[in-house]
């Protein structure tokens, strides 16, 4: 669908507000139960501030310095996939930068397919996968066959080079997570919630992975949460956080027994939202915020900003949570504050973490070429963008360019979801004073970042897989480059780092040529939470 800017001025306003009434209506039928869903969003304005300044540092961050056994992208731009490439089969052979393969996991080894997020435990990696099939290849050539291990991915990695298929779990609250499978390291415990293929209601599962990460023991599995779409843990294991997307209702639930979970409350934080994490000591939650006309930035215009937004709210927000983390009753959720920007579309998810004692949260953007942002939070009523990590292929003097190389007509439309060059889920290598920022960035591959000075994040490496144009029954990417989406995971015991690509496979990737600056271990490193 391609709208005249007159069709658009017209008909965005329209579905704005139809997708507005059809959020009310949701959340006020949701009211009742253990806390009552709020009839207006806590937040509720469109006229937050940005939280920029003069000092805010707006990108492309420094390249890649690449050095011995690298084979680095062939484009004139930081991140960019050249047509030429991809009409002649080399964006299919990948590049790298201070990055070497370790091990993969790929369809001759039985991957099917990964979608929107990875997890990790010790030596075991847990992936999901794309549940409604659309039966069809990307490139048209045969039908897909359906999946054959379907639900939750487990590997075994004790070998990082020879990952392997260890068991699937395909049970109602782990058959479908999208984005919401997360592990809390503190207990040993995974957990995921029902997406069913992008807004779910009710399932979640808890399984027990300190005995046997490759076998995990099911805890509970059934019904207990609202609306489902992301999700994450606290950091003491004792609650996890569901949110719908659209309405953006958020269900708190109390883990202190995973063996019987229970709903603690809901409450609307707004009209449209993404994923979360909260501070260490339970307190904050810090929430993406989304642009509620998503469907036409998504599919009108590429999501790459060729259409903006006009409902606006793509930001992020942080809640006090303070009462449900004390567990009081009737508790009150409230909004401390919230930002909002143009130059980035689908707020994905947030990082939060302390610099020499400093607080700083991280917003990632799936959609307009909003990449990252690291955002000082020590004032949490006035927060502070500091700086934005993007490649050059993602500046907006480079739209035109990056648009044309994404869509091309009857060949590739940057994925199902069309997310192109965006980046979806990235991770700290610690919560204290993080060296290392790794980020699936969709056709840009996995990007890790130096972020040691906040106000001057630099590139230092990058491995992108490549692409065929193929599309495995469970991803969603038939793209001619990679299509990295899940949260990129630090393995500290043998320095690497692992992935997944929608239709390629798990990868295991060492940072090479001094790149790997942390020393994280088993105790510190982040698991997103």
């Amino acid at each position: 669908m391609h709208l005249s800017s007159k069709q658009r001025t017209k008909f965005i306003p329209l579905l704005v507000t139809s997708l507005l009434v059809g959020a009310t209506g949701l959340a006020l039928s949701l009211q009742g139960g253990a806390g009552a869903t709020d009839k207006v969003p806590l937040a509720h304005g469109y006229d937050y501030p940005t939280g920029e300044d003069a000092r805010t540092f707006q990108g492309p961050v420094p390249r890649a310095e690449c050095g011995p056994g690298s084979i680095a992208e062939t484009g004139k731009l930081q991140g960019e996939v050249t047509i030429p490439d991809r009409e002649s089969g080399r964006s299919a052979q990948g590049y790298n930068c201070n990055m070497e393969l370790v091990g993969r996991y790929g369809p001759k080894d039985g991957f099917e397919g990964a979608e929107w997020q990875l997890a990790r435990y010790k030596d075991c990696a847990y992936y999901s996968q794309r549940t409604v099939n659309y039966g069809v290849g990307g490139r048209q050539e045969k039908a897909n066959p359906v999946l054959t291990k379907p639900g939750t991915i487990v590997l075994d990695v004790s070998d990082p080079a020879h990952p392997k298929f260890a068991r699937n779990i395909n049970t109602p609250g782990m058959q479908d997570p999208w984005e919401t499978l997360k592990v809390n390291v503190a207990r040993g415990l995974l957990a995921a919630v029902n997406v069913m293929d992008g807004e779910g209601v009710s399932f979640m599962g808890i399984y027990d992975i300190k005995e046997d990460c490759k076998n995990p023991k099911k805890l509970f599995d059934g019904p207990v949460t609202v609306l489902n779409h992301e999700g994450n843990w606290a950091h003491d294991g004792m609650t996890y956080y569901s949110g719908g997307l659209q309405p953006g209702i958020v269900s708190a639930i109390d883990t202190s027994d995973p063996t019987n979970p229970h709903l603690i409350t809901t409450f609307f934080a707004k009209y449209g939202i993404h994923g979360m994490s909260t501070s260490l000591d339970g307190n904050r939650l810090f929430l993406s915020h989304i642009n509620e006309d998503w469907p036409v930035t998504l599919y009108g215009g590429g999501n790459d900003n060729t259409i903006q937004s006009v409902a606006k709210g793509n930001g992020f927000g942080i809640y006090d949570i303070s009462e449900i983390q004390s567990r009081k009753a009737n508790p009150e959720v409230k909004l401390v504050s919230a930002l909002q920007w143009t130059d980035g579309l689908l707020g994905q998810h947030t990082l939060n973490f302390t610099r020499d004692g400093t607080p700083y949260a991280i917003e990632i953007s799936e959609a307009g070429h909003g990449a990252a942002r690291i955002i000082d939070i020590s004032d949490e009523k006035a927060p502070k963008v500091v700086s934005k990590i993007k490649t050059e292929i993602m500046m907006p003097v480079n739209l035109e360019l990056a648009h044309s190389e994404i869509h091309r007509l009857g060949k590739e439309t940057g994925g199902d979801f069309r997310f192109g060059y965006n980046f979806h889920y990235c991770n700290i290598d610690k919560a204290k004073d993080p060296n290392l920022l790794a980020c699936s960035a969709f056709e840009q591959g996995l990007r890790l970042f130096d972020i040691r000075d906040v106000y001057k994040p630099k590139e230092i490496a990058y491995f992108n897989n490549g692409g065929d144009g193929t599309r495995q029954p469970g991803g969603w990417g038939a793209v001619y480059s990679a299509y990295a989406a899940a949260m990129p995971q630090f393995d500290p015991v043998n320095h690497e780092i692992w992935y997944t690509d929608h239709d390629q496979g798990f990868y295991v990737v060492k940072p090479t040529n001094g790149t790997w600056i942390t020393d994280i271990t088993e105790e510190t490193v982040s698991h997103g939470v």
